[in-house]
Parts: C-alpha cells; structure tokens; sequence
C-alpha cells in the first residue's frame, strides 16, 4: 500500500534484518537492502536508535557492523504498528471512519497539512483503496463501496495497526462490548482454537460503528435464503435478553441488536444446523467444501475427524470473494500478512504434492462460486485451509519424514529404555524412539516389526534390509555420528518416496476421473 513514504518502508526492512540476526551488518548490507544509500542508512540508524532508547532497547556498533539489542519482550509488530500510527493517510482514514462530517479545514488542521499535500493524499488513498474495491469520496470526506467491504477493510486495518489491549474506539465501552458479545466457545460449539477473538471484538465494533451511522450491510440471498426468517427470530430473543440494558437512544439499541444478530449468525451452530434444513443451495456449497477436504484426508491417509469449523471458514471466505456485484477480489491484509501466512510458501517447497492438490481443488471451488480465482485469492484460501487444519503440518510431517528407531539391549529392558530416552532428547523430533521387549532378537523377531533403523548395545550380525549401529556410551563417539548421518539419509528418502507414493496415487485418481467422465459406449 502506498500510503507508507520510502523512509519509514526502509526503515521497516532494516528492523527485519535486524530480528533476523543477532550478528552485526554492516552499513553497506543494509544500504544494499533497502536500496538506499549509505548516508539515508545512517539517518534511519539515528532514528531508530532514538525509536529503541524510548523502549529501553540498545544500540550495538563495532568494526564489522551495527546491530539492536531489542528488549526480549518487544516483537516486530509493536514496530508495524507504528508504521499505520505515523502515516498520514492511515490517519485520515481512521478521522472520516469515525467522524464522515469532517470538513477540508478540519482535516488540515488535525493533520497539520496544507491543502494541497490533503489533494495529493486523497489521491494517493484513492489509489491504494483500489484493490479492496473503495475509493474515498471527498465532498463530503468517506469510504465508499459496498458496505460489506467498507466493513472488512476497517476491521483489518484495526487488526493490523492495534494490538489487542489498544481500544480506538472512544465512544464503545471494551467491558460492555466484552460483557454483551456471545461466548468464544460458542464458536459452533468448539473451543475456538481458530478464532481470533480480537478480530471478532474489532469486527463487532466496526459493525456498531457503522450501524450508528446508518449503515447497514444486506447478506448474500440464495434460491431459498432462510437468512431473513432467523435473523428476525434472534432480533426479538436478542431484545428480550438485552431489555435490562441502558442505551442512549432507540438507534443506538437497535445498533447493538443488529450487530449481535450478525455476530450469532455467523457463528451459532445452532443457526447453521437450521439454515441446512431450509437452504439447500447452502448444504450443497457446504458439502463440496467437505468433499474437497475428505479427498485430502483420504488421499494423504490423514486422521479422520470432524472438520465442521474449517468448512464453515473456507465456505465464509469462498462467499466474501463470490458476492461482489464487480467480481472484485479484495486484499484480505493492507501492510502485513498473517505471522503464520510462511505455511502457503512452505507447503508450495516441502509438500508440493499436497500444494498442488489443494490448489487444484480450490480452483473449483471457486469456479463453482461463479469467479475464477487470482493468484492472490488462491493463495489466501489455500492459507486458510492450511493454517485452520488442525494439526495438518504435524500429519504431513509424519507421512514425509518420520523415522522409527528400534533400541535394542542385550543386558537389560531399563539400559535400552535409558538409551533411548538420551536419543529422544537429543535427536530430531522426527524419531519415533521406542525400546525392544524381545530379550534376544534375530531375523524372523524383526521381520515382523515396522522400524528404519536398529540401535543395538552389542554386535549383531543379521540379514536385515535396515542399517544396525551399534551405540557406544559416549555421545562423542562416531557410532553417534553414524546416527545422525543414518537419519538425515533415510529422511531424504522416505520424504522422496512419500512424494512418489503421493503422486502416483493423483495419477490413478486422475485416470479413474477420466474413466467416469468418459465411459466406455
């Protein structure tokens, strides 16, 4: 987004290197980086030693270059925020989303800004509010769009440029809002380990915000929406348990009762089990969803469990990108992606298999939705599905990478057991260390067991396709070395031999596709 100037994006790119190493970097690296030159270099340096001396933070220089000692407990994003605190047009964004009366005199002076550098702004922010499908109107100054956008748009920024402690929202009571809003355990009745409650808090306040302005946002119809029928049921339940609450005025309860009939909507499973039985246009969406992520567990040979809340995040994020009158895509992040948003890149290089399946699959989705996906909306959804599996990362890992180890030993079952619990507390956490119960091993005893490698206190000499090493006691013996070397071996290839094994199973579902779609006359 362009509302951040070329300095403070340098500056930015210095911080990350910066948290990337504790190792010095010299003038000349940091110019390269940035593209600036060395004198700018400097001048940023001064500036965010002065930034890291008000958080109690050190600045570090020496011969071979210069670095921060940054307090443990400050993360890069107390610096990402400040990017939106300390840009012009994040600011005046913020103005007219709370206050859309402002007049031209009044935006210069609380931005201290003449007119022409307000024009020029204008026209930057209509530029970077393009690709979420806004632009700001000036007479009077406000975002304008579809509301539904407006609201993601403001929600975002507010993830993005407070952390959850901080409340801008002057005129909403946090311990009211905290008090009136639905349990996060009413997340479809899971423990929410997707939800982001600070998101959801901000999402409610937007919304009220917006409501109190007059606004209001119209869902999504289906051939046989059930929308409209619920959503008046749980206004009047809403009026009933909110009729001992004060309110300034009728439009300000009313405000209140509209933004917890969108949230209970959204997030009831109650509601959702109710909306199936009346809207079958949203059953069959739902279950293509379903059908998409039980081909992935069946395929991959992951565990089988109840997916309901993933389901319900791909199908909500399939409907924000389907139900633009414009066939718009919006940005679903303004400066900074999601920490976790490295997993779309990790899985794209480590597990190309799985990538390339859920990509494929996701591609349908979508054209089933009535849009064709970017690249940008195909990457956010494939985040979604990967970051809101439950343990997905972990499964794959084991199906490309884990190596049993079997400890074998000939005195005792507790000095195996002692060997093993030294190599699980040293070795990769990819090793399935387990002991031997067999007092003595040979040919057929092993043969009936499933292991990559045997670890053995003695000399055995078998005819087994598994590599056997003998264990010396010190951890500095090359016995230990061998190990080691073993592992990093017999991962590379099972990893290539789980790609093969994946891929060949895609052919023969491919060809078994094919076969169906064109049956033999």
């Amino acid at each position: 987004m362009n509302l951040i100037s070329t300095k403070e994006r340098s500056k930015m790119n210095m911080l990350e290197m910066f948290y990337a190493t504790n190792e010095p970097i010299t003038i000349e690296m940091l110019s390269k980086q940035t593209k600036a030159s060395t004198r700018s270099v400097k001048n940023y340096l001064k500036e965010l030693r002065e930034m890291m001396e008000e958080i109690g933070g050190e600045f570090q220089s020496s011969s071979e270059g210069v670095n921060f000692k940054i307090p443990m407990n400050i993360g890069i994003d107390y610096f990402q925020k400040q990017l939106f605190k300390h840009s012009s047009g994040f600011m005046l964004l913020e103005k007219i989303f709370f206050d859309e009366t402002l007049t031209n005199q009044q935006l210069i002076n609380r931005l201290f800004i003449s007119q022409s550098t307000l024009n020029r702004l204008a026209d930057s922010i209509n530029t970077a509010l393009n690709p979420y499908g806004l632009k700001l109107e000036t007479s009077p100054y406000k975002v304008t769009g579809e509301e539904y956008l407006i609201r993601n748009f403001y929600t975002t920024y507010f993830v993005e440029a407070y952390s959850a402690n901080e409340w801008p929202f002057e005129n909403l009571s946090k311990e009211y809002i905290d008090e009136i809003l639905p349990s996060a355990a009413d997340y479809y009745q899971s423990t929410s380990k997707i939800m982001s409650y600070p998101h959801f808090r901000f999402r409610f306040a937007v919304d009220l915000v917006r409501n109190l302005q007059g606004y209001s946002v119209e869902f999504p119809s289906s051939e046989h929406d059930s929308l409209s029928t619920l959503s008046d049921k749980l206004t009047t339940e809403i009026e009933h348990k909110i009729e001992d609450l004060t309110f300034i005025d009728p439009l300000e309860k009313k405000s209140y009762i509209d933004a917890l009939v969108v949230c209970q909507l959204n997030i009831s499973k109650p509601i959702l089990n109710q909306r199936l039985l009346q809207d079958e246009s949203l059953k069959k969406q739902l279950e293509e969803v379903k059908e998409m992520i039980d081909f992935l567990t069946e395929h991959f040979e992951l565990v089988i469990e109840d997916q309901t809340n993933l389901i319900i995040e791909i199908d909500k994020t399939l409907l924000f990108f389907s139900q633009n009158i414009k066939n718009c895509q919006p940005k679903r992040f303004i400066l900074f992606s999601p920490r976790d948003y490295f997993l779309v890149d990790h899985y794209q290089q480590k597990y190309t298999t799985f990538y390339e399946l859920a990509r494929q699959n996701m591609v349908l989705l979508c054209k089933n939705r009535g849009f064709y996906p970017t690249e940008d909306t195909l990457n956010y959804l494939i985040y979604i599905l990967i970051s809101k599996w439950s343990g997905l990362t972990k499964q794959l890992f084991s199906r490309y990478n884990t190596i049993i180890v079997k400890v074998y030993s000939h005195l005792n079952l507790r000095h195996a057991q002692n060997i093993a619990e030294s190599l699980i507390s040293d070795l990769p956490k990819s090793l399935e260390v387990s002991v031997l119960d067999e007092p003595i091993v040979n040919e057929e005893v092993l043969s009936k067991l499933d292991f990559d490698i045997l670890v053995t206190t003695q000399t055995l000499i078998l005819d087994i396709k598994q590599p056997i090493i003998f264990m010396y006691r010190s951890r500095s013996s090359y016995q230990y070395d061998n190990l080691q070397h073993l592992i990093r071996k017999i991962a590379k290839q099972k990893e290539k031999a789980a790609r093969e094994k994946f891929i060949k199973k895609h052919q023969i579902y491919i060809t078994k596709e094919e076969i169906l779609k064109f049956p033999e006359k």
